[in-house]
């Protein structure tokens, strides 16, 4: 699982590319109703890195990214609320083995986040408090996301978090017939928990009400039979 940005959040250090723009480099901010729109097109998108884990030039694709979603969350630095950009994916050990295997080592140890590849940039300048001149994106394309050291990522408190990450795709990857088969245990596994129970259930209901038979049978027997008479 990886957090790869956040929405209404200034990133902590400029962003690479944003040298390019007149007057830059700038720090970013991506709105929260843009990092909404934009998210689900991640999902397909690359993962690169380097043996390095410190910049996007020269890098190696070593896995995709398969699902997204955003949720509010605390920024671990500061404590503010932001807008999380959230991911998990599959990593390709047969594109470089000993990069991948190093990348899960490190994000197993806490110390790699991630850090965005956009094109087709749409965005405005905006002026924060203090004066300083940010650009706020308001539209963008994927090209995927690079993993970095945390210190190294435009913002501190991304995280790619291993779990699972070493097992290649082809074990990640289910079939129609594998996933009928699971449901259909499933569903055979709940059904017998559900006879079971309601066997039991019946069971208890009938000697229950076989016991209260008794005790009525036992009262009518005693308001029938005629009282003893003394002369």
């Amino acid at each position: 699982m990886a957090l790869v940005t956040y929405g209404d959040s200034i990133s902590d250090y400029y962003v690479g590319g944003t040298e390019n723009v007149p007057g830059g480099p700038y720090r970013v901010m991506v709105p929260a109703d843009v990092l909404k729109r934009h998210m689900p097109s991640l999902e397909g998108k690359p993962t690169f890195a380097r043996a390095d884990f410190d910049g996007h030039s020269d890098t190696k694709e070593i896995g995709e990214f398969v699902h997204t979603w955003t949720e509010p969350i605390l920024k671990e630095n500061d404590g503010s609320m932001a807008l999380a950009g959230k991911a998990s994916g599959i990593f390709h050990r047969d594109n470089d083995q000993e990069l991948v295997d190093a990348t899960v080592a490190k994000a197993r140890a806490g110390v790699l986040g991630f850090s965005y590849d956009i094109e087709a940039h749409q965005f405005e300048f905006e002026t924060i408090e203090g004066g300083e001149k940010i650009i706020k994106l308001t539209g963008f394309s994927w090209n995927g996301a690079t993993v970095l050291f945390r210190n190294a990522a435009a913002y501190k408190s991304t995280q790619l978090a291993a779990m699972k990450l070493e097992r290649e795709r082809k074990e990640d990857t289910m079939d129609e017939s594998k996933v009928t088969e699971m449901l259909d245990a499933a569903i055979e596994s709940a059904v017998e928990k559900l006879t079971t129970a309601l066997t039991a259930k019946i069971d208890e209901s009938a000697a229950t009400f076989a016991t209260k038979i008794g005790e009525a049978t036992e009262g009518l027997k005693t308001e029938i039979m005629p009282k003893s008479v003394k002369t």
